[in-house]
């Protein structure tokens, strides 16, 4: 009887072992699933918002002005930010900085993407 149960325990920890790693491998599928879609979501979107990156025309403009120009023209979310204030350095495609002059509040370096 005692082999029984050591035999049933080595099986059952098998199994068990053999569930978990079934589990993970799930898992481990589905997060690359979702991350695919995602960067293709964000691909195509990039695409049919937009294909410019920079908008030289801007410098010189108002900012106010820059800004409604942007929003109306993209889907991206437009931030203002005064030259020499600190931002963070991640890229981020749906985003569009606006560098302006605070004294003159005309915009004071090229717009772009990121």
């Amino acid at each position: 009887m005692r082999a029984e149960q050591r035999s049933w325990s080595n099986v059952s920890c098998r199994t068990r072992n053999l569930l978990l790693a079934a589990l993970l491998l799930v898992a481990l599928t589905a997060v690359k699933g979702s991350v695919r879609r995602s960067s293709e979501e964000t691909s195509s979107a990039m695409a049919s918002s937009t294909d410019q990156t920079e908008w030289p025309a801007l410098v010189g403009m108002d900012a106010n002005q820059a800004q409604s120009v942007l929003e109306k023209e993209t889907s991206k979310t437009v931030f203002l930010v005064p030259v020499g204030n600190m931002v963070t350095m991640d890229y981020r495609p749906e985003r569009v900085r606006i560098f302006y002059d605070s004294t003159t509040n005309k915009v004071a370096k090229v717009p772009k993407i990121g």
